[in-house]
């Protein structure tokens, strides 16, 4: 197995630790919820007023809080080319709809079997020079223009946020660095008020130069991994 393969499993049980501490997150507060029912009698409201609740009432709020994520993945680049990624960012939301969050990218290149295949056709003659991307490190604006829950299965109630966003940052090549400006959009999926799931694109683009050649690169980073909100 791949190195690129095992570290993209990190994220993975992490997502799984997250599981186990949002369930017993939920645990005590269905408990709490059934003490607090019991012993308090609620007051009968409007069905417009409860629609006009459930609208607007976000469960769980990000605004004025930080957060850290962790995630891995695969980047779709050079057909010469077998990227994967991991790495980190580092966010906050000044409002429940905008917000900035800083990135840090770490990049796992290796030969494409398209490239094994091109230079045994050619008798084992290594004859593609190829760029392959280190690290990347940038930022972005984060706009979130939908929230809202939907049903799992008609037996629990998941709510998540759909973000779109912009930025820039300088990608860290065999050869040179480069600016590349990303643009994408991800969804969080929560599972308390803590932990949720976030799975991203990003498109990057940059110009491409080295051993006197020139050329236009175009990146999609696609992201798997989970956001601890503070």
């Amino acid at each position: 197995m791949k190195r690129s393969r095992i570290i993209a499993l990190v994220p993975l049980l992490l997502i799984a630790l997250a599981f186990t501490a949002a369930s017993s997150d939920a645990a005590k507060k269905k408990r709490r919820r059934s003490k607090t029912t019991s012993s308090v009698t609620a007051t009968p409201a409007s069905e417009e007023e409860m629609n006009v609740r459930v609208v607007q009432e976000r469960f769980y709020k990000k605004s004025s809080r930080l957060s850290l994520g962790i995630f891995a993945g695969v980047t779709h680049t050079d057909p010469f080319l077998d990227v994967s990624h991991f790495g980190g960012t580092l966010g906050f939301f000044f409002t429940e709809r905008i917000g900035i969050r800083a990135h840090y990218w770490r990049f796992l290149a290796d030969r494409s079997t398209a490239l094994d295949e091109f230079d045994r056709q050619r008798g084992g003659e290594q004859s593609v020079v190829t760029n392959p991307q280190k690290s990347f490190m940038g930022g972005e604006i984060a706009y979130s223009p939908l929230y809202g829950k939907m049903s799992l299965m008609g037996d629990k109630i998941i709510y998540f946020d759909f973000l779109v966003h912009a930025g820039a940052g300088i990608i860290d090549t065999k050869f040179d660095r480069y600016l590349m400006p990303i643009i994408g959009f991800s969804q969080y999926i929560y599972l308390n008020d803590t932990f949720a799931l976030d799975f991203a694109y990003r498109f990057g683009t940059y110009k491409d130069e080295y051993q006197g050649k020139s050329r236009t690169r175009y990146d999609g980073m696609i992201n798997f991994g989970t956001t601890i909100t503070f």
